[in-house]
């Protein structure tokens, strides 16, 4: 099984990358898997986001559909209203 490394800790993902145990996610995680697609760097509003999916996933066993998470997001100030607002109506 393979193994993604990030601090000095371990965590086993599957073949295509994602995480074997649900529970192992944390920033640290977060930022080393956008680092090996290609981006190099978080920011706290897409943790923010990435952390409300993955909570909505916990209780309701399914990801929302994106047009929810930018209403909810942008409803509850998780990110900045402007830049999330942008994002959502261009796919960007």
């Amino acid at each position: 099984m393979p193994i993604l490394e990030y601090d000095g800790k371990q965590v086993a993902v599957d073949e295509d990358g994602f995480l074997v145990r649900f529970e192992e996610w944390n920033d640290g995680i977060a930022r080393k898997m956008a680092e090996k697609e290609g981006i190099s760097t978080l920011h706290e509003d897409q943790i923010d986001i990435l952390k409300f999916m993955r909570d909505y996933y916990r209780r309701h066993n399914f990801f929302p559909i994106i047009r929810y998470v930018c209403n909810i997001s942008i409803n509850r100030k998780i990110v900045s209203t402007r830049n999330l607002s942008i994002r959502c109506m261009h796919g960007k």
